[in-house]
């Protein structure tokens, strides 16, 4: 792979470029420059302060292939560099290489078996209905409050286990997080009772304190008290003798909450706009 250390045609952490949508144009600039593009930050003086920025299909393939030269262990970037310590305390399944990676990999993956999957998929089916109903009963509305908001997380509660009573505290910590990501917070440092210096926490949020404790108390939950659901079974999990570590449950707990709600409340709202926008393929899609 060939590599650049030129400028990239567009500086991708800079808030103002997403005002007016997906700038669609500035990232097929970014696409067509050869190799991965090297992503300046910080203090200019530091040839390190920075990130490559991997867009194409091709390179991400062998970038995933390559732990030895691209590694989600030695470094992390959240639009800055993580300290090793800070790094350590926030360590998830994206923040490691192999042979942790595939440890991980191996204690989760045996969750996901055929029959469970299946199962989930008649969950989230049923969850979808009931979502859409209610859509189509209040005679539509505001699609991210009544549709991308409250899917992912009804669905991914349900496959955990989570009382669906908590769904909006949840979605709030959530929020939270996503806020965790600029320049300023509105949430003081000791928010829902958090003592933990920020930076140790991810996205530096207290929101991150609290979804650790929620998921540290759900865990105690399920080992006293086992249930059919994805919690239990993570806590049970075992692979060559070893389960999850108290630390490795809570920020897989925090990945799988946030990385799966977040995203997927993003990606079904930026959907409904394209759909909106280009009903020829809403009309292929029906």
């Amino acid at each position: 792979m060939n590599t650049v250390a030129a400028q990239p045609p567009v500086n991708v952490t800079d808030s103002h470029l997403y005002l007016d949508g997906i700038p669609h144009d500035r990232f097929a600039a970014l696409r067509a420059q050869p190799g991965i593009a090297w992503h300046p930050y910080g203090d200019p003086t530091d040839d390190s302060a920075g990130f490559w920025a991997v867009t194409r299909h091709a390179e991400v393939k062998e970038v995933s292939k390559n732990p030895e030269i691209y590694s989600s262990a030695l470094g992390h970037t959240n639009l800055w560099d993580l300290e090793a310590d800070a790094l350590e305390a926030r360590r998830s399944l994206i923040d490691t290489d192999a042979p942790d990676h595939t440890r991980l990999r191996r204690l989760i993956s045996s969750v996901f078996t055929p029959k469970n999957i299946r199962r989930w998929g008649d969950l989230t089916r049923s969850v979808v209905d009931d979502v859409l109903d209610d859509f189509e009963a209040a005679d539509g509305g505001d699609w991210v409050d009544l549709v991308a908001a409250p899917l992912p997380i009804r669905v991914i509660l349900a496959i955990l286990g989570v009382p669906i009573e908590d769904a909006d505290y949840l979605v709030e910590l959530s929020n939270y997080l996503v806020e965790g990501t600029g320049d300023e917070q509105s949430l003081p440092a000791d928010a829902f009772g958090n003592t933990t210096e920020l930076r140790l926490l991810p996205f530096n949020s207290p929101a991150s304190h609290a979804m650790f404790e929620y998921g540290a108390r759900l865990a105690d939950l399920r080992r006293h008290d086992p249930q059919d659901d994805m919690v239990t079974m993570l806590v049970q999990a075992e692979a060559d003798g070893e389960k999850l570590s108290a630390s490795e449950f809570r920020n897989l707990f925090h990945l799988l909450i946030f990385a799966g709600n977040e995203t997927t409340r993003t990606a079904l709202s930026h959907g409904a706009v394209a759909f909106a926008e280009h009903p020829d393929q809403m009309q292929r899609l029906r």
